[in-house]
């Protein structure tokens, strides 16, 4: 109701079914969907699994005062879900579990915003989300997050995350997810096939990604101009993936 969603025709109540928790094993994390976003902010297994990015993120969906009312599965399909938290989740390929009238099943996270959801009116997916899984970051990938705002705590007009292996100067894995006012979370996938292989530097990077920016529609509002919003993904692209 915060951001206005208040054309709801029913509300049902989902707290008493035991979906809020924090589980880690060797190669993953698992969270219920009920699970608070203070819970994520203050858990002790996500402030050391893939350098904290997903405490930071829920520090970013809203206000303090709402961290204790906000749930993850509200959260991701919620009308607004162009923020940090899912951005990072898609970044870190994470997986939903959901349940509906047709049983159970799991998808990736980009793969339901890619099938049921469009920036700025919410989710159409029938289903509600009981679980989601983050696996662990392959070793020795290093996760950074770049983002322009207002304010520092204001939502986002832009975020990159990537992830990324550099070894002898060579761009050996990469990952990286945009995100935004107005656009849903995605991947680049195109952009990262082009930089595996190549020289970690500066100017190649900034290049490759001029290119794919080009092709990228971005909101054209009174936050910012499409112009400036494609010409921030290549710097922050540049600085989250070699981390200048």
């Amino acid at each position: 109701m915060a951001d206005r969603e208040d054309d709801a025709e029913v509300l049902v109540d989902l707290q008493e079914l035991p979906l809020a928790y924090v589980e880690q094993s060797a190669t993953a994390v698992s969270i219920g969907a009920m699970t608070r976003l203070s819970t994520l902010c203050e858990s002790p297994e996500l402030q050391s699994f893939a350098a904290g990015i997903l405490p930071d993120a829920a520090r970013h969906a809203c206000a303090s005062l709402l961290r204790n009312q906000r749930t993850l599965g509200g959260e991701l399909m919620a009308r607004r879900s162009d923020g940090e938290l899912a951005a990072a989740l898609i970044a870190l390929d994470a997986t939903v579990r959901t349940g509906g009238p047709e049983g159970q099943r799991t998808s990736t996270l980009a793969d339901i915003y890619r099938r049921f959801c469009g920036a700025g009116d919410g989710t159409h997916l029938k289903d509600i989300i009981l679980e989601v899984t983050v696996p662990a970051p392959p070793a020795g990938v290093l996760i950074r997050c770049e983002r322009i705002a207002r304010t520092p705590m204001d939502r986002a007009i832009l975020i990159v995350i990537a992830m990324s292996r550099i070894n002898r100067n060579v761009i050996e894995e990469v990952r990286i997810t945009f995100a935004g006012s107005g656009m849903l979370p995605a991947r680049l996938p195109e952009l990262e096939a082009r930089l595996v292989g190549t020289s970690a530097n500066a100017d190649l990077v900034f290049s490759a990604v001029s290119e794919a920016a080009e092709t990228i529609a971005m909101p054209d509002d009174h936050l910012a101009s499409q112009a400036y919003r494609r010409a921030m993904l290549c710097v922050l692209t540049r600085r989250s993936v070699l981390g200048i």
